[in-house]
């Protein structure tokens, strides 16, 4: 359903696209480099409900109009790409021939970020 509704977003607001494209990748690389950052200091601490407050602090500086489709998407974005998409690279060395993906956490974090943008909307 969030991937349904983030690919609507994008495609209702298409000339605003390019900034999203550059917010997302602005989120997912400072929330990458944070969780490289808390693994190297061997910290347990929930990662991914860190992907939706850094697209809330980056929504900030954008016009209001498109403030919650631009939180929306860029924090559903930035939690598949850092919690999720890092275990398919896992598949090889683990050597299982199936992964769960999406789990509570991640679940938990893409609800978070759904409230937030919901919030500004």
């Amino acid at each position: 359903m969030p991937l349904a509704t983030s690919i609507y977003v994008i495609a209702h607001d298409l000339p605003n696209a390019m900034n999203l494209l550059k917010v997302t990748a602005l989120t997912i690389g400072i929330v990458e480099l944070a969780r490289l950052v808390i693994l190297r200091a061997n910290v347990i601490w929930p990662v991914n409900l860190l992907a939706p407050v850094v697209a809330l602090l980056l929504g900030w500086t954008q016009p209001v109009d498109h403030r919650a489709a631009l939180i929306f998407v860029t924090g559903f974005v930035a939690v598949l790409a850092t919690t999720d998409l890092p275990v398919l690279f896992d598949l090889q060395t683990i050597g299982s021939p199936e992964v769960v993906i999406g789990s509570k956490a991640s679940f938990d974090a893409i609800f978070l970020n759904c409230m937030i943008s919901f919030l500004f909307a």
